[in-house]
């Protein structure tokens, strides 16, 4: 297989010339890959297919509680390791594609286990099952930096929300389909049959998509620098956090948002524990979760290229309020198809919207970097959160877990409005004005949140 590289690119003009003349193309494979993941994961869905899973082997709510906990472990720790690696690449999708395949064997090996030994060794099956997701969660920690890198420098921050957005959206539509036929293996063939048929389908459709990635028309780095040594490198990433405050909140911000999120992961095993939800229920769950990343990718996708992904941010921050307000409230199982709904347009939303921020705070340059500060910082947030919605949900019960949820989500749309928009102020990453090389940048430890809404404003009127 041959991969397409770009040439030589001296000056900045021809670089982008290169950029723009590839967008399109660029765009296509992005979004095949990143609809391919949202189809694949309609088959290994987090938040219905995999709890359920664990209960139907015998799990209990502990357990469940560290398999969200398990993949923020191995998908964050590795990153700022892997970042001065990185960062000395000149083009990064070959890698970027081994490891991603890489990443992906686990579920069909989990497919295989689940048939051997779901009825004569549930208890052995639910330890490898937990084996598979961590080596899941850590290659997808290995390629995160490289793959972020990658889609920075080959589409631009105008047109990413739209990339994502539009993605997630067709993902989805595709994605009913997948859920209409996960739930349909379920409801037919059970365990072990109906669980390992739908990870040996999302294992190949994820195995497929990512492909294409192979022949992105990727711009050389510029000027990659030589990889410095750990410690020197690790002083130097941890001085982003003091030199640039705005990037500082938006990591506080998403600890609020690593709290709201132990919800979801007990939303699933609540219907059925409270209202005897069977596999028929799951499926419809799954299908409403779907549909909810359909209609937040055209919206979110929206909001981030016209008004800024702190917009988006701040808008599906109010979802994840309202997800677990609407569980605590739930009379019947009715009311749970709209509870996935709004936890789906919530974790698109955020998901899509925190990224994309990262990237504009990032610069091209420093992608690697500010990932690895990103995932070592709000790392303790998304191990230990997750445990405590297990030992709240053990002794005092579901409806704890949601109103603290429900709490966190209120705490993140008040620092969210503390966070400045890289689209519209001069905060990110800049060697001239980094404290890494030279004078920091400005300070912005005024910033009050009508601040940063009159400033968005008022560039918006200028541009």
């Amino acid at each position: 297989m041959t991969a397409v590289n770009s040439p030589s690119t001296p000056s900045p003009l021809s670089r982008e010339a290169y950029i723009r003349r590839h967008l399109r193309f660029n765009v296509f494979a992005f979004l095949v890959d990143a609809g391919g993941w949202w189809l694949g994961m309609s088959f290994l869905s987090a938040q219905t297919i995999l709890p359920y899973y664990l209960r139907e082997l015998g799990a209990g709510d502990i357990l469940i509680g560290l398999l969200p906990s398990l993949g923020a472990l191995g998908y964050m720790l590795p990153q700022i390791f892997v970042a001065p690696m990185v960062e000395r690449r000149v083009i990064q999708k070959r890698a970027v594609v081994q490891i991603a395949w890489l990443e992906r064997i686990p579920y069909g090996i989990l497919a295989l286990l689940t048939l051997w030994l779901a009825k004569p060794a549930p208890a052995l099956l639910i330890v490898l099952a937990f084996v598979c997701f961590t080596a899941a969660a850590f290659a997808m920690g290995f390629n995160t930096p490289g793959y972020a890198t990658m889609l920075t420098k080959s589409i631009p921050a105008d047109k990413r929300g739209r990339v994502w957005g539009v993605a997630g959206a067709l993902g989805g539509l595709i994605g009913l389909m997948g859920a209409y036929l996960s739930r349909h293996l379920l409801e037919r063939y059970g365990m072990p049959l109906g669980f390992a048929l739908c990870f040996l389908i999302g294992f190949g459709v994820l195995i497929l998509t990512v492909a294409l990635l192979i022949w992105v028309r990727e711009p050389e780095a510029i000027n990659p620098p030589e990889p410095p040594p750990f410690r020197e490198h690790w002083a130097a990433s941890w001085r982003l956090l003091r030199d640039y405050p705005g990037f500082r909140r938006l990591l506080i911000a998403e600890g609020f948002i690593a709290l709201a999120s132990m919800g979801p992961a007990f939303y699933t095993v609540s219907a059925v524990e409270r209202f005897r939800a069977g596999s028929a229920d799951v499926g419809r769950f799954n299908i409403t979760l779907i549909a909810a990343s359909v209609v937040g990718g055209f919206l979110w996708g929206f909001i981030s290229d016209h008004y800024g992904n702190r917009r988006t941010y701040l808008v599906s921050a109010l979802f994840k309020v309202a997800a677990p307000l609407c569980a605590l409230l739930a009379p019947v199982i009715g009311w749970y198809p709209v509870v996935f709904f709004l936890s789906g347009m919530a974790g698109s939303g955020c998901e899509l919207a925190n990224f994309n921020l990262l990237l504009e705070y990032a610069g091209e340059t420093k992608v690697a970097s500010f990932q690895g500060v990103r995932g070592l910082a709000v790392l303790p947030a998304w191990v230990l959160f997750p445990l405590l919605g297990g030992l709240l949900a053990r002794f005092w019960g579901y409806h704890a877990v949601f109103a603290v949820s429900l709490v966190a989500g209120i705490g993140s749309v008040v620092m969210l409005r503390f966070v400045p928009d890289p689209r519209h102020r001069p905060v990110g990453y800049s060697p001239e004005r980094s404290g890494l090389l030279g004078a920091p940048p400005p300070p912005l430890a005024k910033l009050n949140p009508l601040d940063a809404e009159q400033e968005d404003e008022r560039v918006e009127v200028e541009t």
